[in-house]
């Protein structure tokens, strides 16, 4: 099942920011927009992260 990008605005997303942060965590690509423009947020894990840790969490994977 493919995980769908959730679309906030700036005010929203400054509200919910945790939400946001943790749906982006978990691969979801998190959308604001603002009058100017759009953010997306993604997460990306840091690599001396172990390996098992970012497979548990599921999502997709950069090759």
């Amino acid at each position: 099942m493919q995980k769908i990008a959730h679309s906030w605005d700036r005010t929203e997303a400054e509200l919910h920011i945790g939400t946001l942060f943790d749906a982006a965590r978990s691969g979801i690509t998190q959308t604001v927009k603002d009058k100017e423009g759009v953010f997306e947020v993604t997460f990306k894990a840091s690599p001396n992260e172990p390996v098992g840790k970012v497979l548990s969490r599921g999502g997709p994977f950069a090759r």
